[in-house]
């Protein structure tokens, strides 16, 4: 889920590894953590 996370960030900066995106990692990783450990989602697009 993390990983998932990580790519849309990513897509969403038109593929650039911007400051915008490497400032998002550490909340992305939180984030999806956060989804595995209280949700049943499973997939990006359930979200």
């Amino acid at each position: 889920m993390t990983k998932a996370l990580n790519n849309a960030s990513l897509e969403e900066q038109g593929g650039i590894k911007s400051n915008t995106h490497k400032t998002r990692l550490p909340s992305l990783k939180l984030f999806g953590e956060f989804l595995k450990s209280e949700t049943t989602v499973k997939r990006l697009n359930h979200i």
